[in-house]
């Protein structure tokens, strides 16, 4: 009798497991990358569409549902903190998550080519390249660090927080994201896009603490 309580007790736990962790397939393109962020944060992850069978559905060809910007940052990688998998996301990585010629051009093939109807700009928390912002003198970096350095001061609200002493790291980083975002509907193919309801544009921030993306639409329909 106590091994069928406890086998039916098992079943009972599988199966809510396994409802938790169901992929919803009715949702928009923002709501599947906020769904799976939110399995990650909560550790229910699924890793949709990992397999070999995945493999060979795309080796043909690519149909990702939303593109990705985000930081180069090892600790933020697009398909985990989202919980996707192959095929799902079209990633662009770069420090501080800077949007040039080259990363442009790759997302409007994503839009015109691949018919991705959302693009999110991922900041986060803690990022080294917004710390060399906030801590460097103008054209103190070796390389080509200071072309980084210089996007970034592109943003005005940026240069105005660096007289300010308060959490200069984090408020960059929004600005960074919103910055991003506003240069993305500059460009004459994705406005067109965004303008006919074909494209949604959208912000977030990462929080390192919790893995949780926070969504700063609000912030950047202006």
């Amino acid at each position: 009798m106590k091994i069928l309580i406890s086998l039916s007790l098992l079943i009972l736990v599988s199966c809510s497991l396994k409802s938790s962790r169901e992929i919803k397939t009715d949702l928009s393109a923002i709501d599947r990358l906020i769904e799976g962020n939110k399995r990650y944060y909560n550790s229910h992850q699924v890793h949709p569409h990992q397999s070999k069978d995945r493999l060979k559905e795309i080796s043909s060809g690519q149909h990702p549902f939303a593109v990705v910007v985000s930081c180069s940052d090892s600790r933020v990688p697009p398909e985990i903190i989202f919980d996707q998998g192959l095929g799902d996301l079209f990633v662009i990585r770069t420090a501080g998550n800077v949007i040039g010629d080259y990363e442009l051009a790759s997302i409007e093939y994503a839009v015109l080519k691949l018919n991705c109807k959302v693009i999110i700009v991922t900041g986060h928390e803690n990022c080294g390249a917004i710390q060399y912002f906030v801590d460097q003198p103008i054209d103190s970096l070796p390389g080509h660090l200071n072309v980084l350095i210089n996007f970034i001061r592109l943003e005005p609200n940026a240069i105005q927080i660096l007289d300010d002493d308060h959490d200069k790291n984090y408020r960059v980083v929004i600005h960074n994201v919103i910055f991003g975002v506003h240069l993305l509907k500059e460009s004459s193919i994705l406005r067109q896009k965004f303008e006919n309801k074909e494209l949604e544009i959208y912000g977030g921030v990462y929080h390192m603490a919790t893995g949780k993306v926070q969504i700063i639409e609000d912030e950047v329909k202006k």
